[in-house]
Formats: C-alpha cells, structure tokens, sequence
C-alpha cells in the first residue's frame, strides 16, 4: 500500500453512516422541490462520505453541468464539461459507478482540470435508472481506497436523490394535468351554459304563442340540428378553428340532399373561423336555408343558390367579403317585417363577426352580403341571440 494511502477512519460509535442515510431518506422524502432535493443530497454525501468535497452533476444535452457542490475547495460550481472528457459523463454514459483510489493512474481522468483541486481519489455514482440523468462525485484529498460502507451508501444516496427527483417531476405532471382537467370542466361547464342560453333563446324566438305548434317544432327542429350539426364539427376539430367551406356545406347538407346537392354552388379560397363565430355562422347559413325553402330559391325546382367568398386585403387588414346569393325561384319582394331569422343575420351576425351584413330583395332572388374582418380565434363566450 503507498505511503499516501489512507485507511477508512474508525467507525464512530454505532453505524453513524447508515443512521445519517436514513436521515437523509427521510428528508428526500418529504422534499418538494428540486432545489431542496439538490440542498438535501449535497449536505448529507459530504457529510456520510466524510469527504473534501462532493459535487452534483446534470447531463444537459451532450454535456455535464456540475449544478451543487459542497467542498473545502473550490470545484467546477456551474461549469459544463462535454460528458466523454469528464468521470461524470464516464458514469452516466456506462452507467457504472466508478472508484478510483489514484485519479493520476487513471486514464479516465482528465487530470489537468484535477490538479488545482487537490483532489487524489473519487468515488462517481451514476443517477436515475435505466439511462442516467446526473451523477454524485465524492473527492478525497489523499490517495485512498474507499470503503464497502462508502461505496453502498454513495450508491444509495444517489439512488434515493433520483427517485426523489422522479417523483417531484411525477407530482408536477400530475398536478399539470388536474389543471388541465379542471380547466377543461370549467370550459365545458361555459359552453354548456352559453348552449343552453342559444337554445333558451331559440325556443323563446321559435315557439312563441302567435305561431301555429307544427311548424314552430319544424322550426325549432331545423335549428337546433344546425346548432347541433356546429358543435359536432368544432368538436372533431378539438374548439380550434373549423373549415369554413365544411361548415358551410355541413350546415346546408339538410337542404341539399339527392338532386338538390346541384342547385348549391360553393365556392372561396381555404380560411377557418373560430368556434364563437361558427355557431352563429352556422345558425345564420340554417335561416337563410329554412327561408329559401319556404319562400326563395328552393322553394322552386329551377332555383339555385350560390354561396361565394373572398379574403381581400385592406387598410384596416384582410376582409371576408361572403355573398349568398339565390336565382330560379319565385319573385321577391322585401318583407314588412323582420322575422328572427332577419334579425340574427343583420343584428347577431354582423356582431358576431364585427363586420356588416345587408339582405337586399331583388326580384330575382335575395342576397345576403356579409363584409367583415378576416376570422381570428376569440377566447370569448358564444354570442348572445337577438331578442
């Protein structure tokens, strides 16, 4: 044995290293937080390694970042070493725990950034399984060769650190998603309420008293399917923004089945609209659907409508410019009154999308022209019906 060597020294009365380990279990136990995981671990391998100095080390990347240290001379405190120069990055790439009782005889050392430190031996445990994500250095001053004691509980420390470092990840993502699954109840539980409002309102707009039974339940019917037929398509699209040529042709699909399919035409370049505008838009594309085969377009087996957009550019920004315009049906004249469907055009939908829509009566069929900004998603709640 050389002359520098260093026995273990005598063991302190009754097992002090394993008595300081289980403390220090305890304590990674109860941790909360990362930095208090780190705190915890450094005092207590100094402490039970008996040490110069200990170090903790994080693989970032293709690099070891030595993050904590705890020792009577300055180390590599913050300093980032690529993992196949340094015995950190030796540990976790082999995933071996190293001890080395002569760092000068080791080829595995790189013994220049040793030789300010003073450092002679080591003891480098790899941390997390199966593929490490740190390590835990423990330096002697001497040369020495390390005991059993040191070795086993060096390499349970580091264990204990990993899973205490797992669990805090596992709590976080755990409690990341009860957030998410809170916030998803809470939005829920808002378009459930902002639903039942648009159908409350419906109901009161659709079966009032002065209406005969059989056609307010059609009425009521139809809107609710067009209502329904939204929520379907902003749910499959996740409430992120939906195709507006798909809205439109779902919407449109009741009236177009069989031979009808030919007297739509669709046309306008590809653009999406959020869901609080959709649900209007939808409700709105159903009303001029339900009048047309009432009293316009499809009333008539010669009639067509034509459903036309354009995004053009501005001053104020980019601007959907939609017409629906109907031909081949009987003639028309502008009604005395606005009925609801007239109304959540001119008023819900032209609020809805901060923009203008005009219906005009031409005798060959009516138009509907809708000019506002270019759709944007709106965090907002669904918009209110007209009264």
């Amino acid at each position: 044995m050389s002359e520098f060597t260093v026995n273990d020294p005598a063991p302190r009365a009754g097992n002090w290293r394993f008595e300081r380990l289980s403390r220090a279990v305890k304590d990674l136990s109860a941790a909360r937080t990362h930095g208090a995981i780190i705190d915890i671990t450094r005092r207590a391998a100094r402490e039970i390694a008996g040490s110069l100095g200990v170090a903790i080390v994080l693989r970032d990347g293709d690099r070891c970042h030595y993050i904590a240290e705890d020792s009577e001379v300055p180390l590599w405190m913050g300093q980032r070493f690529p993992l196949e120069s340094c015995v950190s990055g030796w540990a976790m790439l082999n995933r071996s725990q190293l001890v080395i009782p002569d760092i000068y005889v080791d080829d595995r050392v790189p013994h220049e950034a040793y030789r300010p430190t003073g450092v002679h031996s080591l003891i480098m445990t790899p941390v997390g399984e199966p593929e490490p994500f740190g390590a835990l250095g423990a330096y002697w001053r001497e040369v020495r060769t390390a005991s059993a004691d040191e070795i086993s509980s060096m390499a349970a420390l580091a264990s204990c650190m990993a899973t205490a470092l797992q669990n805090i990840d596992l709590m976080g993502s755990l409690q990341a998603e009860l957030d998410h699954r809170q916030l998803l109840v809470n939005e829920l539980n808002h378009r459930v309420k902002n639903t039942m409002a648009i159908v409350q309102s419906l109901s009161a707009q659709t079966l009032r008293a002065d209406r005969a039974t059989a056609d307010a339940r059609e009425d009521f019917d139809g809107r609710l399917m067009a209502l329904a037929g939204a929520h379907v398509l902003m749910t499959e699209a996740e409430w992120r923004s939906v195709d507006l040529r798909e809205l439109v042709e779902r919407t449109i699909r009741p009236f177009a089945q069989g031979a009808g399919a030919a007297r739509f035409r669709v046309s306008g370049p590809a653009t999406t609209m959020p869901p609080k505008s959709a649900v209007a838009f939808a409700l709105a594309v159903h009303e001029l659907c339900t009048n047309a085969a009432k009293y316009g377009a499809l009333k008539a087996e010669t009639g067509h409508v034509a459903v036309d957009w354009t995004l053009e550019a501005s001053a104020e920004g980019p601007r959907l410019r939609l017409t629906w315009r109907e031909s081949g049906g009987p003639e028309v004249a502008e009604p005395a009154r606005r009925g609801f469907g007239s109304r959540l055009l001119e008023r819900g939908l032209s609020a809805e999308l901060k923009g203008q829509v005009r219906l005009s009566f031409p005798s060959q069929g009516l138009v509907c022209t809708i000019d506002a900004p270019a759709p944007v998603d709106d965090p907002e709640a669904l918009f209110p019906l007209p009264n």
